[in-house]
C-alpha cells in the first residue's frame, strides 16, 4: 500500500461556496443522489478524556466524494479580520509607524519615525492604498490583475 492511497482528504463539502440550502450543512441531513461513505467518530459529551472519565457517543457523519448541489469555490481575495494600514505603536513616549498589506498581511520590514516618511516610501515601493485607511502590496495588486 502507497503514501497516496492512505492519506486522509477533506470532504467535497469543505471546499464548497453553497452556504444556504444544503439540507447537510443546514440540517445535517443526507443530500439526495451523493456519492458519500457514512463514517463514524467518537465525540465525548461529558468529562475528560485526558482523566478518562469521559462519557462517549457514535457520531455519524458522511465523507462526501460527489454531490449535486455542489458548487465549486470561487477565487477571492479574503481580508484580514483586523484593519490593516499604516498603524502607530507607542512605547516609552516614542511613536513609531507600521505598515501591513490588507489582503496578504505581508508587513513592511521598515519602521518609520513619521506618518510622512511611511507614506512617502510606501508610494515609492509601489504600495497602493485603498479606501478607508488600508493598503494593498505590489504583489497582491500582480494577483489581482491576473486573476
Amino acid at each position: 500500500m502507497n503514501a497516496a492511497s492512505t492519506k486522509k482528504t477533506d470532504s467535497l463539502c469543505m471546499d464548497c461556496d453553497r452556504i444556504v440550502g444544503c439540507p447537510w450543512m443546514c440540517l445535517h441531513l443526507p443530500v439526495p443522489g451523493w456519492d458519500a461513505v457514512r463514517t463514524y467518530r467518537l465525540v465525548p459529551v461529558e468529562g475528560s478524556l485526558r482523566r478518562g472519565d469521559a462519557k462517549i457517543k457514535l457520531d455519524t457523519s458522511y465523507h462526501v466524494k460527489r454531490c449535486p448541489l455542489f458548487i465549486p469555490p470561487q477565487r477571492r481575495f479574503y481580508m484580514q479580520t483586523k484593519p490593516q494600514g499604516i498603524k502607530a505603536y507607542t512605547k516609552r513616549g516614542v511613536t513609531t509607524y507600521r505598515c501591513r498589506c490588507s489582503f496578504c498581511g505581508y508587513r513592511m520590514p521598515v519602521i518609520f519615525d513619521t506618518r510622512d516618511a511611511a507614506e512617502s516610501m510606501l508610494e515609492q515601493a509601489d504600495w497602493m492604498f485603498i479606501t478607508g485607511g488600508q493598503l494593498m502590496c505590489p504583489d497582491c495588486q500582480r494577483k489581482r490583475r491576473k486573476g
